[in-house]
């Protein structure tokens, strides 16, 4: 895996949980406007409470540097190589 696959994946992670955060946040909007009975807001407090653990993901995530896992990962490949040969 060379830098820019490494990068590219690390961006794709963090589009796709950008989505997923985005696509629940739509969720708990149209359960809270849109429903109503019992349990509608305990449900949707619920969603937003995942939503506020995934942000927190979110923040680590993009604080990850690409440049150590790209060493990482290189170490790591490095290694097996040689247990292999």
């Amino acid at each position: 895996m060379d830098y820019h696959t490494t990068v590219s994946e690390l961006n794709s992670v963090r589009a796709e949980l950008r989505a997923i955060i985005a696509e629940l946040e739509e969720i708990s909007f149209g359960i809270r406007r849109g429903l109503s009975g019992i349990g509608t807001e305990s449900c949707a407090s619920a969603i937003t409470m995942v939503i506020s653990s995934l942000c927190i993901a979110q923040k680590s995530l993009d604080k990850v540097n690409e440049s150590a896992v790209f060493r990482w990962f290189s170490e790591l490949h490095g290694k097996t190589e040689a247990a292999q040969n």
